[in-house]
C-alpha cells in the first residue's frame, strides 16, 4: 500500500462513519428529543386535566358595596381566584395586576376574569386599592370582601395560592405565586385554555381537556 492510498482509505472510513451517523444516530437523537417533548407535553396537559372539585358558590360584596354571586358574574368564564392575607397581600396583588394588564392575554382570551377575596382586617387599604384600579381593570378584576368559607371548602393549599377555574366551574390547578416556576406555569396554562376570543363557549371544547 502506497503512502497516498492510506489517506484515501482514512477518508473513505470517515465518510462511512458520517453516513452511519446520518442514517442511524440522527434519527435516534430525534426520537429521544421527541419522546422527551412528548413526556413534557403529557405532564403539562395532565395537570390541566386534573379535577380538583367545583368552585363553591358565594355571595359577597365588592368594595363598591355591590352584592355579587359566582354564578351571576362568572358563568362561562375562565377565572383566576386569589386570596389576600396580611402576609400574602402584596405578592398576590402585584401578580394579579400584572396578569390583568397583560395585553396578549386580553387579546387572546376575552372571557378571562380575576376575582380576589380579601381576608385581611385592613379593609381601608383594600378599598383604596380597588378604587384606584383603571376602568379596564375593573371590567376583568373584582376584589371581594371575605371568602374564608370558599378557601375552606376548596382546601386552599395556602394563601399564596391562585386557583385556575374553567368555564364549567371546575378547579384545574393551584399555583404558589411565591415560586417563579409556578407563575410561569400559570401563564402557560391560561394561554392554552380552550375558550378563545370570538369563539362560542361550548362544553365539547372543555371536554377536550
Amino acid at each position: 500500500m502506497t503512502s497516498t492510498e492510506i489517506p484515501k482509505n482514512r477518508f473513505k472510513t470517515l465518510q462511512m462513519w458520517l453516513l452511519v451517523g446520518v442514517i442511524v444516530l440522527f434519527p435516534l437523537i430525534s426520537f429521544f428529543v421527541n419522546m422527551k417533548g412528548l413526556e413534557r407535553g403529557r405532564a403539562f396537559y395532565g395537570e390541566l386535566k386534573a379535577n380538583l372539585g367545583n368552585f363553591p358558590p358565594f355571595m359577597l360584596k365588592n368594595y363598591n358595596s355591590n352584592t355579587l354571586t359566582d354564578a351571576a358574574v362568572y358563568t362561562g368564564q375562565i377565572r383566576i381566584a386569589s386570596w389576600l392575607s396580611m402576609d400574602s397581600r402584596d405578592s398576590v396583588l402585584s401578580v394579579i395586576r400584572a396578569l390583568s394588564r397583560t395585553e396578549q392575554l386580553q387579546e387572546e382570551i376575552d372571557n378571562l376574569h380575576f376575582f380576589t377575596f380579601d381576608l385581611t382586617t385592613d379593609s381601608t387599604f383594600t378599598a383604596n386599592y380597588a378604587q384606584h384600579l383603571s376602568p379596564k381593570e375593573r371590567e376583568r378584576w373584582l376584589i371581594l370582601r371575605g371568602g374564608e368559607e370558599v378557601a375552606e371548602n376548596i382546601k386552599l393549599p395556602n394563601l399564596f395560592s391562585v386557583a385556575l377555574v374553567d368555564t364549567l366551574g371546575i378547579i384545574r390547578h393551584f399555583y404558589d405565586i411565591r415560586q417563579s416556576e409556578e407563575r410561569r406555569k400559570l401563564i402557560e396554562h391560561i394561554a392554552v385554555m380552550p375558550i378563545k376570543k370570538k369563539k362560542k363557549v361550548e362544553k365539547k371544547d372543555q371536554k377536550k381537556m
